[in-house]
């Protein structure tokens, strides 16, 4: 072993937990998992965290997968998976939460086909498995699949408590799921992965979303023009306003290691009377002046952001309105976290990437996020850390890089053993 050799500073729990690792790590098992879940759809629609196909997958695909690794399971009432390993009678509690719900199929073709591709085509190495949600969470989920299966194999005594949580969420813009978990479902840990990239997550951006509406009154766009007022042309004039703070508001707050303030951005827009022919891409639009027209604001919150500030600077942007009505309606809050590098929840993870992989973990800011800042903020120390690769996700070509999975469920399994004993 070299001077320079990173597998030299780690202490004997990890050495040891990567010779169990690599031992019983199997990937074709894993590939397994992989296929299974890209071929089973879990699309995002209007039902949200309600979506059928979505509970379909947690109670038809990812219950029995934790049942045959040795997992006690349930599924709480909002759909949640929760499955546990260990005693708990000495240790810690650690957690992993993961989604079940993959982003809308939007144009992308054959979205649950689970076909493999050589991954050269797409600027990858390896094998890939074609599918929605590939890019995203189905890697992590498969590694906390086969880390559960490792750990149950080689008959690891867990003294402390293993939870492996598939949330019925994942693109449901909001904190609804969990919510549910930490107080109805009462989970506590004492340390959390969720998703996140290949890179050490040490930040994330949070993000507010803010739906305005600017109200008009209908009238028919061939009859009395003046007995109306259309919200469409109130909706355009707010939207210009407010290019005059966009994309980066000038009380946006920087973080001086995230490089970023927080960004503002339109992320959809419609307008009412809704017409069904106009729509649904036929016919026409009714031809009426529309009495709403509804647009949504993604706002980015660094650590230090005030969101009440972000708010009042978007209101003040648009102004008085007249003739016009606008109301603000604030949507899902998911908070900003930020950890430094020596804390104990990143050095643990740092340690079990070394040991796994004999290399040092690379580490990042990034200006996402979903659960990880609300854990934070509820006394639950969560990293982001995983597979995702943003150049596919919610795009046309998406797929799970199977070389990604596999090298994520060594560091899992790693981390798993050593943490929770």
């Amino acid at each position: 072993m070299s001077v320079n050799d990173p597998l030299k500073r780690l202490d004997m729990k990890n050495q040891e937990a990567a010779a169990v690792v690599e031992k019983h790590l199997d990937e074709g098992k894993i590939k397994e998992s992989v296929i299974a879940i890209a071929t089973t759809p879990c699309p995002q629609t209007e039902f949200y965290d309600r979506e059928p196909l979505v509970l379909s997958a947690i109670r038809h695909l990812y219950r029995p997968a934790f049942e045959a690794a040795g997992c006690d399971t349930w599924i709480d009432d909002y759909g949640n998976l929760i499955a546990q390993q260990g005693s708990g009678t000495s240790g810690r509690k650690i957690m992993f939460l993961s989604y079940a719900m993959a982003w809308g199929i939007g144009t992308m073709q054959n979205p649950w086909s689970g076909e493999l591709f050589d991954g050269e085509q797409f600027g990858v190495e390896g094998e890939v498995v074609w599918g929605r949600g590939g890019s995203e969470w189905h890697p992590t989920n498969a590694a906390m699949i086969e880390t559960a299966r490792i750990i149950n194999e080689a008959n690891i005594d867990i003294p402390g408590r293993i939870i492996y949580v598939i949330s019925s969420g994942g693109h449901t813009s909001s904190s609804d799921p969990i919510y549910h978990l930490l107080y109805n479902d009462q989970l506590t840990a004492d340390l959390c992965i969720t998703p996140g990239t290949k890179d050490i997550v040490l930040g994330n951006c949070g993000r507010l979303d803010l739906r305005v509406n600017v109200f008009g009154k209908s009238v028919h766009s061939g009859g009395e023009l003046s007995a109306g007022s259309n919200a469409i042309e109130g909706g355009l004039l707010a939207l210009e306003r407010l290019r005059s703070i966009m994309p980066f508001p000038p009380h946006a707050v920087a973080d001086p290691d995230m490089g970023t303030a927080g960004r503002l951005s339109v992320i959809g827009l419609a307008s009412y009377p809704f017409s069904p022919g106009y729509h649904n891409g036929v016919g026409s639009g009714g031809h009426t002046l529309q009495n709403l027209m509804r647009f949504l604001l993604d706002r980015r919150l660094t650590p230090e952001q005030d969101v009440e500030e972000a708010v009042q600077e978007i209101k003040d942007a648009i102004g008085d309105m007249s003739p016009w009505r606008i109301t603000f309606e604030r949507g899902a809050l998911q908070y900003p976290s930020k950890h430094k590098k020596d804390s104990p929840l990143i050095q643990g993870v740092a340690d079990a990437f070394t040991a796994a992989l004999g290399r040092e973990p690379g580490y990042r800011y990034v200006d996402y996020t979903i659960d990880a800042g609300y854990l934070n903020k509820a006394g639950i120390p969560t990293v982001m850390f995983g597979a995702i690769d943003m150049r596919f996700c919610h795009g046309d070509t998406e797929f799970t890089n199977l070389n990604d999975t596999y090298e994520l469920s060594k560091v899992y399994a790693n981390w798993a053993i050593v943490n929770a004993r």
